[in-house]
């Protein structure tokens, strides 16, 4: 850091800045001369530190952000070159350095300067400044103290001074280079630059050095430099020397190089991360449209590694993922690009390759993941690989949409069974399904995020009067037009890709919320219960268990007032896990109700040790059961066992009076259907009092 008293000699002059962090209290300070690199006035406010991140280039932000990472978490010092936006839209080439500060071996801050790469490194342009260079002790203490090099020459270009840091990056003494000419003592190299002195000292403006300048050291090296040469005029406005202001950026462009190839690059694998692998794919796909060039990406997916990571651990997990790496690189070309886009998912391009050999190639790799033994220490482990593949041509709308493909042929790959490879074409039935699959998952998604998952109630009617009607609740996704997407639509989607726990959870909430609402404030009408479904995933996930019971212990909500319909057919998919459930349910005093019964065909002998508070007949039995004696023999007897064993029946779908009057002389004492009620928005059939 420089000292306060070199800086109203360096900060304009230099177009440079210095600025802290204090990591306590989350605080930036910035001198003026950062304040006025910004764009903001010189006692501007200082911003925020993710609004500073906000002044970079989205390329020059990940490299910034990392680097103050690394400084608060482990006191690396940065030296960077970066492009900022400033507040005027004016993007400028700065260079930013930082340390940590440390206080009791513990990081307490960052400290740094900044530099106006742009701005011409112009010194006082008085007569005095070569005085002041020579005579002035002060400023004589403060360039000997900064790391960029300061060369003064004269009107005819021999030098009349140079600090330490000039000294030792061009190799030679002061002694070597006082009085001597610069273009002689200075090797500057670089196509196009030519003699920027002469220029310069022939009346020229002040330049700036390209980037591709590189100085020539005394043992004969060339490094990369940056620097400027600017004019100093006497009085007479006449031509009085250059001062030539000039640093090696070795060191930060490797850094620059370094922290950009971890930004792009996954640690563990060393691959290419899945942003660089989308670069690569836009990059491929342009040269596709000018070139008419053909290629094609793999999306590969381990089978059965997560069961492994989980069971085994993740340090074995990675040790695994690494061997898989290994095995699937040495069977690619040289050419070819691959790169870890996921957990245990990873991308393929294969260069110049048709979709013939693609799909060869892809099955060629399936077979040899699966005939692979991958050893990690003692344990040795037998993996499955699923692949996708599609076609990188001309036609390809954009970058993402070709890795979706490939994502989505690779997902049908694991729905047929995994350990295969899928090609992906458009008039397939299978990959059909689920790209409009893949299409609902990201409108359930959004949905969830802007609270458009609502509830609707349908009427449970007691035929024999004299109590309160009860309400099954149904769930429906608003869609952005205002209009509701059937439950039909969005949840088979959403059941395939994992998205039924969090649909749930907000049912759950909306139902307890609504129950406590009308307790505690009133409601126009009077309900017996809402009824919840529950689908099979949350019946063998013991965290939604846990998360069932916080809720309706946070609500307080009595055990009369609400029921949980699980369907037949998972109760018996999960029979160990539907009991499990029930009894925890039970033991806070809720109850349950079998939905779709009758479809599971085993149903009579688990109903006793299932431990179920009700049965729900399928509409499968009740449609056209006047006229049905099958049915009305099977509802007969679902009547019959379930008034044995003390459960409550509600037949499903009814609506016409023809069926209601089947259904009371075969003993059904519940129902609903269009007869009664068709669905409606719970907050309508159920407003709170005003």
């Amino acid at each position: 850091m420089y000292g306060d008293h070199a800086l109203p000699l360096l900060q304009h002059p230099l177009g440079a800045g210095v600025w802290t962090y204090d990591a306590a209290a989350q605080r930036l300070w910035w001198s003026a001369g950062t304040c006025l690199i910004h764009g903001l006035p010189a006692d501007a406010p200082v911003p925020e530190v993710q609004r500073l991140f906000g002044f970079y280039t989205p390329a020059s932000r990940p490299l910034i952000e990392q680097a103050f990472r690394c400084g608060l978490a482990e006191g690396k010092p940065w030296d960077l070159e970066l492009d900022l936006v400033a507040a005027d839209g004016c993007v400028r080439r700065v260079r930013v350095s930082g340390e940590a500060i440390f206080r009791d071996g513990a990081v307490t801050g960052l400290a740094g300067s900044l530099i106006d790469l742009d701005a011409p490194r112009q010194a006082p342009a008085d007569a005095g400044f070569a005085a002041q260079l020579a005579g002035q002790e002060l400023a004589q203490l403060s360039l000997s103290a900064i790391s960029d090099g300061v060369i003064h020459t004269d009107a005819r270009g021999q030098i009349i001074y140079c600090n330490q840091a000039a000294q030792r990056l061009c190799g030679l003494s002061a002694v070597q280079l006082h009085g001597r000419h610069f273009g002689e003592m200075v090797k500057l190299h670089g196509e196009g630059l030519g003699d920027p002195l002469r220029r310069v000292l022939q009346g020229g403006a002040a330049e700036v050095l390209p980037p591709q300048a590189m100085l020539g050291g005394a043992d004969g090296g060339l490094f990369p430099l940056e620097g400027s040469i600017t004019p100093v005029r006497d009085h007479a406005d006449r031509p009085g020397g250059c001062i030539f202001v000039f640093r090696d950026v070795s060191q930060t462009r490797a850094l620059t190089q370094q922290l950009l190839h971890q930004s792009e690059h996954d640690p563990l694998t060393g691959l290419p991360n899945r942003g660089r692998f989308e670069q690569e794919l836009t990059s491929r796909l342009a040269m596709a449209r000018v070139r008419g060039q053909s290629h094609a990406v793999l999306f590969l997916d381990l089978d059965r590694f997560t069961l492994i990571n989980d069971t085994c651990g993740h340090q074995d997990g990675d040790r695994l993922l690494l061997l898989v790496a290994r095995e699937l690189g040495a069977r690619l070309r040289p050419g070819d690009v691959m790169a870890r886009i996921g957990d245990d998912k990873f991308g393929v391009i294969l260069d110049g390759c048709t979709i013939e050999r693609a799909l060869h190639k892809a099955t060629t790799l399936v077979e040899a993941v699966d005939r692979a033994r991958f050893r990690v220490g003692e344990r040795v482990f037998r993996l499955g690989l699923s692949a996708g593949v599609t076609a990188l041509d001309a036609s390809a709308e954009d970058a993402r949409r070709v890795l979706m493909q490939a994502d989505t042929a690779c997902y049908v790959a694991k729905r047929l069974g995994g350990n295969r490879a899928q090609l992906y074409q458009n008039n397939d039935l299978e990959v059909s399904r689920t790209r409009s699959d893949m299409d609902w998952v990201a409108r359930i998604e959004q949905a969830l995020d802007e609270n458009r998952i609502e509830l609707f109630a349908q009427r449970i009617v007691p035929l024999e009067g004299g109590s309160a009607p009860c309400y099954e609740l149904l769930v429906r996704m608003r869609l952005p037009d205002g209009k509701f997407a059937q439950p039909n639509d969005f949840l088979p989607a959403a059941q395939r890709f994992g998205l039924m726990d969090k649909i749930e959870r907000c049912v759950v909430r909306q139902a307890l919320d609504k129950i406590d609402r009308l307790l505690r404030y009133g409601g126009v009408g009077e309900f017996g219960y809402l009824s919840v479904n529950l689908s099979g995933t949350s019946l063998s996930d013991e965290g939604f268990t846990d998360f069932l019971l916080r809720e309706l212990e946070r609500h307080a909500t009595p055990p009369e007032r609400v029921r949980f319909e699980i369907t037949e057919t998972a109760a018996l998919n999960e029979t160990v896990a539907a009991r499990n459930f029930i009894a925890n349910l039970h033991r806070q005093g809720y109850k349950i109700l079998l939905d779709d019964f009758g479809t599971g065909f085993t149903s009579f002998s688990y109903l006793k040790s299932l431990g179920a508070n009700g049965l729900k007949v399928d509409q499968s039995f009740t449609s056209n059961l006047a006229a049905d004696v099958i049915n009305q023999a099977i509802v007969e007897s679902i009547c019959k066992i379930g008034s044995s064993l003390g459960l409550e029946i509600i037949a499903e779908g009814v609506e016409d009076e023809v069926t209601l009057q089947a259904l009371r002389s075969l003993g059904v004492r519940h129902a609903q259907g269009w007869l009664f009620h068709r669905a409606e928005p719970l907050e309508m059939v159920l407003p709170q009092a005003a």
